[in-house]
C-alpha cells in the first residue's frame, strides 16, 4: 500500500508541474486547472487500483489513462493550439515503453485521427496540421528506433546472462555428480545418477533417458539395456514432475528416492539386446563410430523392433567412452513436452556423458576384480572363503535355508586315467550346468576340488531335493567325449541338510550336509540323501 501511495503522489507531482507549464505559456483559467487535476488524480487512482487486483492489464490502463488525460487537456486548452503536439508526446513514449514500436503506432494513428477531425472542423489550417503531424511522426520513430536499439541490446545481454548461467548450473551439476559417484562402488547406483542428473529439472531436464552397455553373451558382445529413467505417458510425465517439484530440493535428494525410478520402463529396457553387427541402427553407429547422433523426425523403426513401441523420433545418442573404448551408448529425448534438442544441449549432454563414462568404466573395474577376489577362475563359481562368509551371515541373520553339498562321481577315476586336462574340463562343465540351474535361486560354490556347495535361502528340504534332481539331470547332458576318448557318463552324490533343522552352526551343518554326502556314495553313487 505504501507504494500504491507514492505513486499516487509521483503522479500528483506530475499533474501539478504540467499545470504549472500550462499556466505560464497557455494561461489556462482556474475551471480548467481544476478539471485536469481532478481528472488525473482520478485516472491515477484507478490506474493503481488496476495494478493492486488485475496487475496484467497495468500497463494498458496507464497508457489508456495517460491517453485519456492527454484528450482532457488538449480540450481544455483548446483542440486548435499549436502546443497540443508535445501533450501526444505523454502517451506516445509511455505506449512506445510499455507495447514497443506497436504501441507508439497506435498512439500515432489516434494523434493523426484527432487531428483530422480539428481538420473538417476547418479552425486550424492543413499546413498546421501536416507540421504537427510531422513533427509527432519523427519524435515518435526516433524514439522507436532508440527503444528498439536498447531492446536488442538487452536481448543480446539477456542471452549472454542465460548461457552464463547456464554454464554455471552445468558446473555445478557435473560437481554434484562427482560427489555422489564418489560416493558409490555400486553400478546400479552410478547408472541412477547419470540418468537423473540428464532427465532431472534442474539437470539438463530430458523427458526420457535410456542406458545400454555392451556386455558379452554367449561368447559375442552386444549391446544390452541396462536403466532407463522416465515415464512411459504424458500423464505419467507430469504426475513424477509434479511430485520431485513439490518434494525434492537436489539431485541427491531425487536419487535417494528409489520409487521415482519408472520400473515398468526399467524392466523394458533390461529385456532389449541388440547385435553390433546391426551398423543401421543409430544406437550401434553412435556405438561403433563413437561419435554422438541427432535425430530430428526420424523413423522410429530405425531403432529396432524392440525400441519401436517408445516412439522415438526427435531424439539424441551420446557414446559411453572411457580410455578410448566405447563401452555403451545413452538415448534422451522430449517426447512429451516437444521442447527441440538445441546443439548447447549436445554439448551439455557430451559433457555429462564422458564424465559418466570414466565413473561406469572403474565400477565395472572394481567389479570385475572384486568378483575375481570371490569367484573359482575354473568354474566361474564363488569360491570357498565366499562361501564361508556367506555360510556365516546368513546364521547370524537367523535366515532358515538348504545346504547342497555335492560331489563328483569317480572323478578321481577320470583325472588317474584321463589325465587333468580332462578332470579340468569336467569341472568347468559341471560348474556351467551347477550355475544353469540355480541361476539367483541361490549362492553356488566350488568348495575344492572336485566337490561343491551351493546355499539355497528359504528352502525347505522338498525344494532343496527338486533342485538337486534338476542339477544331476543337467550334468548328464554334458559329454564327456574328450578327445574321442572318454564315453563313460557324469554323475553326482548329493547330500543335503537344512538351517536350523539339522544344525544351529555353519560348521555342525556343512558336516551333517557332508555325512549325508556319504551315504549317498555308499548307496551306489547318483543320489540324494
Amino acid at each position: 500500500m505504501k507504494k500504491d501511495k507514492l505513486l499516487i503522489l509521483i503522479n500528483l507531482i506530475i499533474v501539478i508541474g504540467l499545470l504549472f507549464f500550462m499556466d505560464q505559456s497557455i494561461q489556462l483559467n482556474l475551471i480548467g486547472k481544476f478539471i485536469i487535476f481532478l481528472s488525473s488524480l482520478c485516472i491515477s487512482i484507478l490506474t493503481n487500483f488496476i495494478k493492486v487486483y488485475y496487475p496484467k492489464l497495468f500497463k494498458l490502463a496507464v497508457v489508456t489513462g495517460s491517453f485519456i488525460l492527454t484528450q482532457i487537456i488538449v480540450l481544455s486548452v483548446g483542440q486548435y493550439s499549436s502546443v497540443n503536439v508535445i501533450f501526444y508526446l505523454f502517451p506516445m513514449v509511455l505506449a512506445v515503453l510499455a507495447y514497443g514500436v506497436t504501441g507508439g503506432f497506435i498512439i500515432f494513428s489516434l494523434a493523426i485521427l484527432n487531428y483530422y477531425l480539428v481538420f473538417l472542423l476547418g479552425p486550424m489550417s492543413s499546413f498546421e496540421i501536416i507540421h504537427n503531424i510531422i513533427v509527432l511522426g519523427i519524435i515518435n520513430l526516433v524514439f522507436c528506433f532508440l527503444i528498439a536499439k536498447t531492446e536488442e541490446a538487452n536481448n543480446k545481454n539477456q542471452d549472454w546472462l542465460e548461457k552464463l548461467h547456464s554454464k554455471i548450473n552445468e558446473l555445478s551439476l557435473l560437481k554434484e555428480i562427482g560427489n555422489l559417484m564418489q560416493t558409490t562402488t555400486n553400478l546400479k547406483k552410478v547408472n541412477k545418477i547419470v540418468l537423473t542428473a540428464i532427465t532431472a529439472g534442474y539437470g539438463l531436464g530430458f523427458n526420457r533417458g535410456l542406458l545400454f552397455l555392451v556386455k558379452e553373451k554367449d561368447g559375442k558382445k552386444v549391446l544390452q539395456g541396462e536403466m532407463a529413467i522416465g515415464p512411459l505417458s504424458q500423464q505419467e510425465a507430469y504426475r513424477i514432475w509434479g511430485n520431485v517439484v513439490r518434494t525434492q530440493n537436489s539431485l541427491s535428494d531425487v536419487i535417494a528416492v528409489e520409487d521415482e525410478v519408472d520400473e515398468s520402463l526399467n524392466d523394458f529396457i533390461r529385456k532389449i539386446t541388440l547385435q553390433l553387427t546391426d551398423g543401421n541402427n543409430p544406437l550401434i553407429k553412435s556405438l561403433l563410430n563413437r561419435e554422438p547422433i541427432k535425430k530430428v523426425k526420424a523413423d522410429p523403426n530405425l531403432l529396432g523392433e524392440s525400441l519401436v513401441a517408445l516412439k522415438f523420433t526427435d531424439y539424441a545418442i551420446v557414446p559411453l567412452i572411457a580410455k578410448k573404448q566405447a563401452i555403451g551408448v545413452i538415448l534422451v529425448d522430449n517426447k512429451f513436452n516437444g521442447k527441440p534438442i538445441t546443439d548447447e544441449d549436445m554439448d551439455s549432454l557430451i559433457t555429462l556423458v564422458n564424465q559418466g563414462a570414466l565413473a561406469i568404466e572403474n565400477i565395472m573395474l572394481y567389479e570385475k576384480f572384486a568378483g575375481l577376489a570371490i569367484t573359482d577362475g575354473l568354474t566361474g563359481l564363488y569360491n570357498h572363503r565366499f562361501f564361508k562368509e556367506q555360510l556365516t551371515k546368513l546364521i547370524n541373520e537367523k535366515q532358515s535355508f538348504a545346504l547342497l553339498v555335492i560331489d563328483i562321481d569317480d572323478f578321481k577315476e577320470f583325472n588317474e586315467i584321463y589325465g587333468h586336462a580332462c578332470g579340468d574340463s569336467i569341472l568347468s562343465s559341471v560348474g556351467e550346468s551347477i550355475k544353469k540351474v540355480v541361476g539367483s535361486k541361490g549362492i553356488p560354490c566350488r568348495y575344492g576340488g572336485d566337490e561343491f556347495t551351493i546355499i539355497l535361502p528359504n528352502y525347505s528340504r522338498i525344494q532343496g531335493k527338486e533342485l538337486a534332481v534338476q542339477i544331476q539331470e543337467e550334468v548328464k547332458k554334458v559329454s564327456l567325449n574328450f578327445n574321442g576318448v572318454v564315453q563313460k557318463p557324469l554323475t553326482l552324490s548329493i547330500g543335503l541338510a537344512l538351517y536350523p533343522t539339522d544344525a544351529n552352526t555353519g560348521e555342525e551343518l556343512f558336516c551333517h550336509a557332508d555325512s549325508k554326502l556319504k551315504i549317498s556314495k555308499i548307496s551306489g553313487k547318483d543320489t540324494i540323501t
